[in-house]
């Protein structure tokens, strides 16, 4: 019996250091499919998008998602010479989303264009135990001045081939020049981000706020664009722009809780 009692223990200890070897995944530095600058040392995504990995409430200093704030944005475009000004708010619901068994918080973000509705959306965010903010996908209709609408953008992690990404990176400065996916719907949702600085001042309507996080995305579906984004710490973020390959900002304006 004793070799029996021996296998068993020698079994127990590889299963838990197995177990320990998963929850150790560092999403940033160990996981394909996710990161640019990737390495046949890197573990597969699906191994770290299990419950175990996530937790519920999204405490992120450059993207916290306090239940029952409200973000106000102004989005300016500029398209064949015309300028359109957009009016958005995002609320940070009470709802759940459950995605690969794991809790996501619900964003709804409505846009409308002089009082019509132009867009509605459902965003799924959700932290992982290092803090990293992750992307796992949207429900979107985007309306036509006739009422129809389109949900082109919309997806799911886990279904039909997507996979989330993403969105914020608990340690910005750490990895600075890093690309990495925020979602990864082939043909549909794609949209790639780059740390670029953690010490970045922005001045906009509502003042100047210090130590900013910018990033610069681009997209496979959008080639030859180029956007910037700022994150203010407590807040998220505060500023957009295009600044190739179109004429698009977005600015907060107002916050409430």
């Amino acid at each position: 019996m004793k070799p029996i009692k021996i296998l068993f223990i020698i079994l127990s200890i590889g299963s838990m250091i197995m177990g320990c070897q998963k929850n150790s995944l560092n999403p940033v530095t160990d996981v394909t499919d996710l990161v640019s600058d990737l390495s046949t040392a890197r573990r597969p995504i699906s191994e770290f998008i299990v419950p175990e990995n996530f937790v519920e409430d999204v405490t992120n200093p450059y993207f916290p998602l306090e239940i029952g704030d409200t973000l106000f944005y102004k989005t300016t475009v500029v398209e064949d010479g015309e300028t359109i000004i957009e009016d958005s708010y995002i609320a940070i619901t009470d709802e759940v989303k459950i995605i690969a068994g794991i809790s996501c918080v619900v964003l709804h973000d409505v846009v409308t264009i002089d009082g019509v509705l132009f867009e509605d959306t459902y965003d799924w965010h959700v932290q992982d135990i290092y803090g990293n903010v992750w992307y796992f996908g949207e429900d979107t209709k985007k309306y036509a001045p006739d009422g129809s609408f389109s949900t082109e953008g919309s997806f799911e992690h886990g279904v039909d081939g997507a996979v989330g990404g993403m969105f914020m990176l608990a340690d910005p400065g750490a990895h600075i020049g890093r690309g990495y996916k925020q979602e990864d719907y082939p043909g549909h949702a794609q949209d790639r981000a780059k740390v670029i600085s953690t010490t970045e001042t922005v001045t906009i309507g509502l003042g100047t706020f210090t130590n900013c996080v910018k990033t610069e995305e681009t997209s496979p579906l959008a080639p030859g664009e180029l956007a910037v984004k700022y994150y203010a710490p407590g807040i998220g973020q505060i500023y957009s722009e295009t600044v190739i390959g179109g004429e698009e900002s977005q600015e907060l304006v107002g916050m409430s809780d």
